[in-house]
């Protein structure tokens, strides 16, 4: 496993012991696409940690209605930079 491997594992595991996930878990209830888009992604990728993935499955139960809209920011932002 390379450093930056071994250095993510890491940060995953230091944000779950932190009490961290609660925290951007909760932030999915905002209403700023931008922040919610990001916060998904940031799940997403602290999820390949099998204790956070269980987690985060905990925490969000009601809190996944607002990710729904990332794929339609992502979409606009994508066809905004593509516009010459």
């Amino acid at each position: 496993m390379c450093l930056c491997a071994q250095f993510a594992a890491y940060i995953r595991a230091a944000v779950r012991k932190e009490k961290g996930l609660p925290i951007l878990v909760e932030l999915l209830r905002m209403d700023n696409d931008r922040v919610v888009c990001s916060v998904a992604t940031a799940l997403r990728n602290m999820a390949l940690d099998v204790r956070n993935k269980e987690l985060i499955g905990q925490e969000s139960h009601s809190n996944t209605a607002n990710i729904s809209n990332c794929n339609e920011l992502k979409l606009k932002k994508m066809t905004h930079n593509e516009d010459p």
